[in-house]
């Protein structure tokens, strides 16, 4: 753990001294010889100083992008990817690569989230309410009585005056 013992000592230092540039060059160099709950870190790290000191959004956007398909179960990290991708005016990217990992999450209750979050994603920012409906509707095949989904389904239906789809979600309120 010779390595490990100096990367630790090393990043300890340039925290303290504030060389941000020098920390997210060093964990860029010990990512890949890292353990996955430390590399995780690393890259939050790394995001933490690409977003504020380094002011550098679109490196930090690619650096989330990275920790996503790292822990993609992680809730704060899709909501940091979202903020970021808003920003810089890449939504559609991350609502990809939100898509793309979901449904191998495990926990349901961080699937619901996500698809909630893709809902409100393809109707506000994207203006894709087909989308918006399915994923409000995937998010009701985890919890059928959720009220934000039904919600998110009957805005669609006011919007696009479907009064046989606001009747059905009356119905299952």
């Amino acid at each position: 753990g010779g390595d490990l013992d100096s990367y630790e000592a090393l990043r300890g230092i340039y925290r303290r001294a504030e060389l941000f540039s020098d920390l997210v060059e060093l964990h860029e160099k010990m990512l890949s010889s890292l353990a996955p709950e430390v590399r995780v870190g690393a890259l939050r790290e790394i995001v933490d100083a690409q977003r504020g000191p380094l002011e550098n959004p679109d490196m930090a956007f690619v650096t989330a992008c990275r920790l996503y398909r790292e822990q993609p179960d992680d809730v704060e990290v899709s909501d940091i990817l979202e903020t970021l991708a808003s920003e810089l005016g890449c939504l559609d990217e991350v609502v990809a690569l939100i898509e793309d990992r979901v449904d191998g999450i495990v926990d349901s209750r961080v699937r619901l989230e996500l698809f909630m979050k893709l809902g409100r994603l393809h109707d506000v920012a994207l203006s894709e309410p087909d989308e918006a409906e399915a994923s409000y509707e995937r998010a009701l095949e985890i919890e059928p009585a959720h009220s934000d989904a039904l919600d998110g389904l009957m805005k669609l239906a006011v919007a696009d005056e479907r009064f046989d789809k606001q009747l059905n979600i009356l119905e299952r309120k």
